[in-house]
């Protein structure tokens, strides 16, 4: 079965004289949220230009990217895969949805498609879908590196061969669904590298942020996220001199100082930390009074 890499995409171009601008919350079923990535994470109930990010609080998977282009005329529903069959079942209704507000064609990844196929297709999407959800998981298990990266709403996703042994078999994506949405559902922050130039010495300088009082998913290794590398050579643009962590207060609005990354893996209480996926670990609250400390151990506390 044909994918646009490993996705699948929907677009429609409407074919009026006067097309109808449909916002893309009127695309939305019930009981899904939506937002907008922005350098620093996802933003809830946000909308950045005309494309939001759909998601089912129910089943929080990959999310359903909708995007209006060319003066309102044309939208696109883009969803990576694999992904679990309830999300592919939104994908499905929201493109019906799509296609009965307007006077439009239909495209299937790039090919003329007419909707009330959908249906029939369906079981042929789900069946592929667990066909890639199996060969990936399998190769986690058998090649090396035995991980993969996973794009999901919220944040990345890290399968290792403790979560790939789950989800390699079976008769559906269920394991696979509620491990998406169980490491989705609560409110962690999850800290990612920011590239920052210091001038001064003409070097680039990555920061992960600890802020106060809030459960964290935190690197185990120094990685920069995708959007910092060339996609052409799939080398980072920048070679980082420092890799940081930066511990700020509760509104993370003050810095309370700074530790390198390797010092504050060492420097961690392990009661603190526990297992989140294949390359991150959840670290529990910390108090401001437990993060000066910490720096004040190392030397590193801010005035």
């Amino acid at each position: 079965m044909s994918t646009d890499g490993m996705s699948v995409k929907v677009t429609v171009r409407q074919r009026s004289l006067f097309p109808r601008y449909i916002e893309p919350q009127e695309l939305l079923l019930d009981g899904m949220g939506y937002g907008s990535y922005e350098s620093d994470g996802f933003r809830r109930d946000v909308i950045r230009g005309d494309t939001l990010v759909a998601y089912h609080r129910d089943h929080i998977g990959r999310g359903i990217r909708v995007s209006c282009y060319n003066d309102e005329k044309t939208y696109e529903l883009l969803l990576n895969l694999p992904t679990s069959s309830e999300e592919l079942e939104d994908f499905f209704q929201m493109t019906a949805r799509l296609a009965k507000k307007a006077i439009c064609e239909v495209f299937l990844n790039e090919e003329p498609f007419v909707p009330k196929k959908f249906k029939e297709m369906r079981q042929k999407f789900i069946t592929y879908n667990l066909k890639l959800l199996h060969e990936l998981m399998g190769r986690v298990l058998n090649e090396t590196p035995h991980t993969m990266s996973i794009g999901c709403v919220f944040h990345r996703l890290v399968a290792g061969e403790k979560e790939a042994d789950r989800m390699w078999a079976g008769i559906n994506t269920d394991a696979y669904r509620d491990w998406m949405h169980e490491s989705q559902k609560g409110r962690a922050y999850f800290s990612q590298a920011r590239v920052v130039h210091e001038k001064e010495n003409d070097e680039h300088i990555a920061m992960f942020s600890l802020p106060a009082q809030q459960t964290v998913i935190f690197p185990n290794h120094m990685e920069l996220p995708v959007r910092f590398y060339d996609l052409s050579t799939g080398l980072p643009r920048y070679d980082i001199s420092r890799w940081q962590v930066v511990f700020l207060d509760r509104s993370r609005e003050k810095v309370l100082g700074t530790m390198r990354f390797d010092e504050f893996h060492r420097r961690i209480p392990k009661e603190k930390t526990s297992y989140f996926d294949a390359a991150d670990t959840l670290i529990e609250p910390f108090s401001e009074e437990e993060l000066r400390l910490l720096l004040e151990e190392a030397g590193e506390l801010h005035a």
